[in-house]
């Protein structure tokens, strides 16, 4: 009775917990999902030495993000500027920066192409 979830939890669902988590779920839904509280979520990750986001790199591309957005960021990871993409994709280099932002995904400085 008094013991904690996240003190016993088996090797195998700390994996699976891991994967559930690297799906795009935060710790929250994941330790919900998994019926442990977030800190135990924590706790058997670092004991596995496995990688948790950080919360100011916590939306970067997941599972859920739609397929445009993830080919619109592949295109920018290959070399191309947000006003290319805007371009390929018809819509403003203005629209694609707030999309990459609004997603928290890492942007080149100064928008230039990469080397």
């Amino acid at each position: 009775m008094g013991m904690h979830k996240h003190l016993c939890t088996p090797e195998n669902v700390v994996y699976a917990m891991h994967e559930y988590y690297r799906a795009g779920h935060s710790i929250r839904e994941t330790a919900a999902r998994f019926g442990v509280s977030p800190h135990g979520i924590h706790k058997a990750f670092k004991r596995h030495g496995l990688h948790i986001r950080s919360k100011q790199h916590g939306l970067i591309i997941h599972n859920s993000l739609d397929s445009e957005i993830r080919a619109m960021y592949a295109d920018y990871q290959s070399g191309m500027t947000q006003r290319e993409i805007g371009d390929k994709y018809h819509l403003s280099k203005s629209a694609v920066h707030k999309r990459f932002k609004a997603r928290r995904l890492p942007q080149r400085q100064g928008n230039r192409r990469a080397a």
